[in-house]
C-alpha cells in the first residue's frame, strides 16, 4: 500500500525574507509548519527576487513578476495560475489568505474547483463593515469592489477558517 500525502498550496503573498521582523509572517509560517507536522506536503507562495514565486522545499518556481502594488501582483499571481491550470492540479487543496480578493482571484478558485477532488480553504482576516471616513475616493471604492465580490466567494470556497 503507497503512502500518499496530500499536497497543500499555502497562498499568502507575503516576504517569507522578512520573517524574523513580521509578526503576521511568523503566524504564517506556524501554520505551514503544522499543516507539516500533520504529514500535509506544504508549497507555499512567497515575494523573492523581484517575482511571485512558489517554494517547493527550497526550490523557488517563478509564476509572475511583482508590480506596482500588492493587490496589483496578487491579481497577476491569480490570472497566471488560472492560465497554467497544471501548475494547481498538482495539489489537492489550496489554503489561502484571502485578504487579496479580485475577479482574478474568483476565476481561479472557479478553475481550480472544476478539477477533480480539490479543496479550498480560506483564513478571513478581520476588517470593518464599513470603510473609514477619511479615505480617497479610490480606496473607497475598492473597499466597495471587496465587499460585492465577497457575495461570491463563499460558493467557491469549501471550509472558512
Amino acid at each position: 500500500m503507497q503512502n500518499f500525502k496530500k499536497k497543500i498550496l499555502f497562498i499568502s503573498g507575503f516576504d517569507f525574507d522578512k520573517l524574523s521582523t513580521n509578526g503576521v509572517m511568523k503566524k504564517v509560517f506556524l501554520e505551514i509548519n503544522t499543516f507539516r507536522n500533520l504529514g500535509f506536503e506544504v508549497d507555499y507562495v512567497e515575494f523573492y527576487q523581484g517575482y511571485l514565486v512558489i517554494n517547493k522545499s527550497g526550490k523557488r518556481k517563478r509564476i509572475s513578476k511583482i508590480i506596482t502594488s500588492f493587490y496589483k501582483t496578487m491579481s497577476l499571481f491569480y490570472k497566471t495560475m488560472t492560465q497554467n491550470m497544471e501548475i494547481s492540479a498538482k495539489y489537492d487543496i489550496i489554503y489561502m489568505r484571502y485578504e487579496h480578493i479580485g475577479f482574478n482571484m474568483i476565476k481561479y478558485l472557479r478553475t481550480f474547483k472544476n478539477l477533480e477532488n480539490k479543496t479550498v480553504l480560506a483564513e478571513l482576516p478581520t476588517y470593518t463593515k464599513i470603510p473609514y471616513t477619511k479615505i480617497s475616493l479610490k480606496r473607497k471604492i475598492a473597499f466597495y469592489t471587496t465587499k460585492f465580490l465577497n457575495d461570491f466567494l463563499p460558493k467557491k470556497i469549501d471550509y472558512i477558517i
